[in-house]
């Protein structure tokens, strides 16, 4: 089943994911067992100023448990930092998980293009200290309610099947409830 949080619930989800990895060494989401002090940030382009790399090991030193760094965006954006940040955090000691910025738009094609891309750039998500993938649905990319479920689907769908891992929905409630009319058909 597809797991779908708002903002306010990543937190407790990544700490769910990143408590329970360490204690049986693989990810599973499990929000229920939240544990309070498991933290990460979400690494994109704007913590590089002028290209600058990050101190992984300071962000290990400061308390982090994981990060979660963005790596594809719409149809044609790669991060030029996600598989060195990815490496660097791994060697660090840090679980990582990586995020897919939507583009939603017609042909209803993009939604499992984009998700292809997104899991040809993130190679093996099954191995040890790696979160589930992630769709980060923030726009509607004109599309109706009906078509950008349909969208999420396709991409969802597509995710799984080429990642073998059940990916994560993260959104905040209020595009939840108005762009996709509150549907359950992720529950």
């Amino acid at each position: 089943m597809l797991a779908l949080f708002a903002r306010s619930r990543l937190a407790a989800l990544l700490s769910a994911v990143a408590t329970s990895a360490l204690a049986i060494g693989l990810f599973v989401a499990t929000p229920a067992q939240a544990a309070p002090g498991v933290i990460g940030p979400d690494i994109s382009r704007w913590q590089h100023p002028y290209g600058a790399a990050i101190d992984f090991a300071k962000v290990k030193a400061a308390g982090n448990s994981f990060v979660i760094i963005k790596a594809t965006e719409g149809s044609t954006y790669t991060s030029p930092y996600y598989a060195a940040d990815a490496a660097a955090a791994r060697a660090n000691g840090l679980a990582v998980g990586a995020y897919h910025y939507a583009r939603p738009a017609l042909p209803m094609s993009t939604a499992a293009e984009q998700a292809q891309r997104f899991a040809a750039t993130l190679g093996n998500v099954r191995t040890p200290a790696t979160l589930p993938p992630i769709l980060d649905l923030e726009t509607t990319g004109g599309l109706t309610a009906g078509e950008l479920v349909t969208w999420a689907q396709i991409f969802t769908e597509t995710l799984r099947a080429a990642s073998g891992r059940t990916p994560v929905v993260y959104t905040y409630v209020s595009f939840w409830n108005t762009a996709m009319a509150g549907s359950r058909a992720f529950s």
